[in-house]
């Protein structure tokens, strides 16, 4: 098949890109999250935007009971394009015409052949896109072999923390009224008081509570007061109420504060001032009876998110370390890689681009770029990357 190699050089520009802009968000919010961070007075704080929380966000579930990482199976598949486009022809090459043409790197659909010259001194080009394919290989292997233990249902705790997450979810999505919380403008200090919540009882939605009590739509009222109305709450920050209704997903990354502090364990307060808002409506007061009820159900649900907000707490520290570790080796050298691969096909690889560097309007040698570049381009890595390390180690 004839394929211009601008479309080829176009695809493998495109797919390397991806690769760093993804590995580029990756650290970008680490060092984001870290920095501010650094300002927190208390350790238990869960700000949301912990990196660690944002990369919990990304797990879904493939199949039932499965627990994948969307970013991972984003690497899966752009490395099997890149491991397509520059093994196929070795593979090929090696177990059907029996040659592995070792001297010699062919990318598919590519003319330029790249050959491993007897003199050693001239086979830069060819040195540098083997180590390019050889770590094309590597990450997809690795990240092939992480998608192999989701898929299996190998990584326990990735599950466990993902059935944790949709626990929290569904126990608040489940149990808040947004058409209550949506009336209100808590950014412009519009708190839930007697006043808005017995207009809210008027709406046609809650007519039957006029002549009987509904437990389960007072308990949302209750919850709904409690993360919107903070004067109401312990903790100083609560949840951003607006997210919950517009985006009720992953609201452990969104929890500012740990959930015994959002939860009050008294609620008595709460449905005073919806029994005084009912009142106000003449509609049918809670009763003791009915008191008692919401409080136990509101019970119930505030330990399943305390045991639920707990337990990824507590898993925090062991995948602190793998995320650290992730961030400083194949993050790192999926940047690394994927940056000198753009230079080589964006900048090299493109004549027109390569001869503004020429002063006599001839395209340069790959030797060129290496010997009056590399060197430079070596020590800045050095500082970047000892900096970064550290950085990742000790925050």
């Amino acid at each position: 098949m004839n394929i211009p190699d601008f479309i080829v050089r176009g695809v493998i520009i495109l797919l390397l890109f991806a690769v760093l802009f993804l590995n580029v968000i990756e650290i970008s919010n680490f060092v984001n999250s870290r920095v501010k961070m650094l300002s927190l007075s208390s350790k238990e704080s869960n700000p949301s935007y912990d990196s660690l929380n944002l990369t919990y966000c990304k797990y879904y579930s493939l199949f039932e009971g499965s627990t994948i990482d969307k970013n991972n199976l984003y690497f899966v598949f752009i490395y099997f394009i890149l491991v397509i486009l520059f093994w196929l022809n070795y593979i090929i090459n090696k177990f059907y015409y029996n040659t592995s043409l070792s001297n010699e790197i062919k990318i598919l659909f590519y003319n330029t052949r790249f050959n491993n010259d007897i003199y050693k001194n001239y086979n830069n080009e060819y040195n540098f896109i083997n180590g390019l394919r050889i770590f094309i290989l590597i990450a997809f292997v690795f990240h092939s072999y992480i998608f192999y233990n989701e898929y299996n249902k190998s990584n326990n705790e990735d599950i466990e923390i993902h059935k944790r997450l949709n626990d929290i979810d569904s126990k608040i999505n489940d149990n808040i009224d947004c058409d209550l919380i949506n009336s209100h403008d808590i950014s412009k200090k519009e708190y839930i008081t007697k006043e808005s919540l017995g207009e809210h009882l008027k709406k046609g939605d809650n007519a039957d509570l006029k002549s009987t009590v509904n437990t389960v739509k007072y308990l949302k009222m209750c919850i709904s007061i409690i993360l919107t109305n903070k004067y109401y709450n312990i903790a100083n920050k609560t949840i951003d109420v607006k997210k919950l209704c517009s985006s009720p997903k992953c609201i452990y990354s969104i929890l500012e504060n740990n959930v015994k502090d959002i939860f009050p364990d008294d609620i008595t307060g709460h449905i005073d001032l919806i029994n005084d808002a009912i009142s106000s409506v003449r509609y049918a007061i809670i009763e003791e009876g009915h008191r008692d009820t919401i409080i136990t159900d509101y019970n119930k649900i505030r330990d399943n998110l305390i045991e639920s907000y707990n337990y990824i707490n507590n898993q925090k520290p062991s995948q602190v370390i793998n995320y650290k570790l992730k961030l400083i080796t194949i993050v790192l050298l999926s940047i690394f890689f994927a940056t000198f691969g753009l230079a080589y096909f964006l900048i090299y690889d493109i004549k027109w681009i390569n001869k503004q560097f020429s002063m006599n309007g001839l395209p340069l040698p790959f030797d060129y770029f290496l010997s009056n570049y590399f060197k430079n381009i070596i020590i800045y890595l050095t500082a970047i990357i000892s900096i970064y390390i550290a950085f990742v180690i000790n925050f």
